[in-house]
């Protein structure tokens, strides 16, 4: 953490330590005796006037956040806490500074990320569903409503196992665990019953991948793809094939097929 004692009557530095040094790019010799003005140039002067107005009302300031240049040139992000002394009659600033710029950086890829996560699942086709190692629902994209008619707010808090089928539940929760253990996605997707929010059942493909570690998405993601109309085809299509099977077989008539 850097530390400054500024006398505020014509910002004169009185003192630096080796912290300030480096955040600033300016040796103690050289600055000391001299007004901070020319060293510490704010990207934003009226920040520095807010402050100082702060400190004259106030006697202190904690957690101000503002940029300075570096003697590099380089933009540098810094959170500062100061308070109002007095030295030999004077009135004097004393201030701890800590270099924030990577922090800073750091957030705004998370933010940035974010968005493009969300950019992603908000234009899916399929549910997505951010759950924890619990089971229980962080995010849902807009696409639950159409597939289970529940609505991102109405799902997110909830366990996803009160969607699914009694007799999935061990399948789901078996998977649910596996998937928890190991980073990654799973090497195949799952099927199970998924019940609607009118009541009715909706066969549903999961396949879940584990980014319990990632900082943006910190959970399991589940990606979900209704597929009741592939299944009621598939159905529909062995039925027809029983059919024929028993008619070509079990007939009065010999078929044959020329």
């Amino acid at each position: 953490i850097s530390m400054a004692i500024t006398r505020l009557s014509d910002n004169c530095l009185l003192d630096v330590n080796e912290a300030w040094q480096v955040m600033t790019g300016f040796q103690k010799e050289e600055v000391l005796g001299h007004s901070i003005l020319e060293f510490a140039s704010w990207a934003d002067p009226s920040e520095r006037q807010k402050l100082l107005q702060q400190l004259k009302e106030h006697g202190q300031i904690q957690n101000f956040e503002f940029q300075i240049m570096h003697r590099s040139g380089e933009i540098r992000q810094l959170l500062m806490s100061a308070d109002l002394i007095e030295l030999a009659v004077e009135a004097c600033m004393v201030s701890l500074a800590l270099d924030i710029t990577e922090r800073k950086k750091t957030e705004e890829e998370l933010h940035r990320s974010k968005e493009r996560f969300h950019a992603l699942v908000q234009n899916s086709a399929d549910l997505i569903a951010v759950i924890d190692e619990t089971g229980i629902i962080q995010y849902a994209s807009p696409t639950s409503e159409r597939i289970l008619g529940y609505t991102t707010a109405e799902s997110i808090g909830r366990n996803f196992i009160e969607w699914v089928h009694p007799e999935d539940i061990p399948l789901a929760l078996e998977s649910l665990i596996s998937r928890s253990r190991e980073a990654g996605t799973a090497n195949q997707s799952i099927e199970v019953r998924g019940q609607h929010k009118d009541g009715t059942w909706r066969d549903i493909e999961v396949l879940g991948t584990n980014l319990l570690t990632d900082p943006v998405i910190k959970g399991i993601v589940l990606n979900m793809r209704d597929i009741t109309g592939r299944k009621q085809s598939e159905k529909e299509i062995a039925q027809a094939e029983e059919r024929f099977h028993k008619a070509f077989y079990s007939g009065p008539v010999g078929l044959a097929i020329t």
